[in-house]
């Protein structure tokens, strides 16, 4: 028996099966159904106009001009480093110069005082006068040589390390790839999985101490930490500097040299969880059931902007493990609190939080730090790490997995480091990945 046309509707028998949407549907119907798919196809030509006339009148020599802005200044800090550790070395230079005067000054009144004692006294022996005029001689030679030659100077040419000291993006169309990740080429012992990177450097914690590495991933620097456990890490290009959050003892700002931790005090105390910033706000989960999404200005002291309570960030009985933001829109890793944990990630409006799309992607029994992270990497994509299936997900900007990849070394966290090196975190170590 022929079936009857899938509007509810119409009573007519379909004359055809649209390949779209899987539905029967009658002549009309078909048409309509059809007509209104290819009205929406107009406006994006539209739109794709409008941003191809958009991109025609930019001039490339006006972006050059604004990016090299950066270089320039980074070219005047250099030379005010560089003047700053001259005049330091002229200081001591001049200190040098008037302790070797000093101390020359007074060897010869000592050996004057010596001799004058001697022609007073006429007590000279045999035996001084070679030791007196080996003395004088040495006194001599020397304030010849410092006539002359003044002190040693020894300088060192200033070695510019080109590969780790500029970083210039290199942007690609290509979304990463995860099947081609094979084996890490590298691999850095890690205490503590939160971990962030501003492009130039990676921050993680090694053995209670906040370390830095560069992309060709020598040790930078280390300073040691002094304080509660670190639940997350982001990076603020606004600011240049690290956010880091911890479980009880607030959030701090740490500067790319480590040379400045600071704790926000217009920022409340809070067991807080995860973490994120965009170029205005910085994002904050709470480590509660029913979790809070805290909204802080950053450019004007971390002032609070907006707090979103439960059932508008997630459910009564879920938790937001993993928040990451990108343009307008925020990431989260959110699963409930039963005893089958169903672990899901939501794309949603970094203004408005509404839902831009979900996506369902496993259950667990696993304790609650073996719940995912969420990275973006390139293209708008995102990675999901699953510490409790021992995989990673790769998932698409619209909300659809692209692959799921087995990681045997249970990945805990991961991030793009630059735009071709992907860190990831695992219950050992950071292993690292050329993508």
């Amino acid at each position: 028996m022929q079936p009857l046309c899938a509007v509810d509707t119409c009573k007519r028998k379909c004359r055809g099966l649209c390949y779209c949407c899987g539905k029967n549907l009658c002549p009309d119907h078909f048409k309509e159904h059809d007509d209104r798919i290819n009205s929406q196809v107009t406006p994006l030509g539209d739109q794709l106009n409008e941003i191809a006339d958009e991109f025609s009148k930019i001039v490339v020599d006006d972006i050059i001009v604004h990016c090299r802005e950066v270089l320039d200044k980074w070219r005047d800090d250099s030379l005010k480093t560089i003047d700053l550790f001259y005049q330091e070395k002229c200081k001591e230079l001049e200190e040098r110069c008037v302790q070797r005067v000093n101390d020359q000054q007074k060897q010869i009144d000592n050996t004057k005082v010596k001799i004058n004692d001697l022609i007073r006294e006429k007590e000279a022996t045999y035996e001084d006068i070679p030791l007196l005029t080996t003395i004088v001689n040495d006194i001599k030679r020397d304030v010849k040589h410092f006539k002359e030659e003044g002190i040693i100077v020894d300088t060192n040419p200033l070695i510019i390390n080109k590969k780790g000291l500029i970083y210039i993006e290199e942007w690609s169309l290509d979304e990463v790839d995860l099947p081609n990740i094979s084996f890490p080429y590298e691999e850095i012992d890690c205490s503590i999985y939160a971990l962030a990177s501003n492009n130039r450097f990676l921050l993680l914690v090694q053995n209670s101490n906040l370390c830095l590495f560069d992309r060709d991933l020598n040790h930078v620097k280390k300073c040691s930490w002094e304080h509660d456990i670190i639940c997350d890490i982001c990076w603020s290009s606004t600011l240049n500097i690290f956010i880091l959050v911890t479980d009880k003892d607030g959030i701090f700002l740490v500067d790319e040299n480590l040379t400045s931790i600071k704790s926000i005090e217009t920022i409340e105390k809070k067991n807080w969880l995860s973490c994120t910033c965009s170029n205005s706000s910085l994002f904050v989960t709470t480590n509660s059931k029913g979790s809070d999404i805290f909204q802080f200005n950053v450019l004007s002291s971390f002032n609070l902007t907006k707090q979103w309570k439960p059932e508008t960030s997630c459910g009564t009985q879920e938790y937001i493990y993993s928040i990451a933001n990108n343009n307008e829109s925020l990431a989260m890793i959110i699963a409930n609190t039963t005893t089958i944990k169903k672990v899901r990630i939501d794309l949603r409006s970094s203004t408005t939080l509404d839902q831009l799309w979900s996506l369902n992607l496993y259950d667990t029994n696993g304790p609650a730090k073996l719940i995912s992270r969420v990275c973006l990497l390139r293209c708008d994509e995102w990675l999901v790490a699953d510490p409790s299936g021992s995989r990673l997900f790769h998932i698409t900007k619209d909300g659809k997995i692209e692959e799921s990849l087995d990681d045997k070394l249970k990945p805990m966290n991961a991030v793009l480091f630059g735009s071709n090196i992907l860190a990831i975190n695992t219950t050992k170590c950071v292993n690292f990945y050329r993508v």
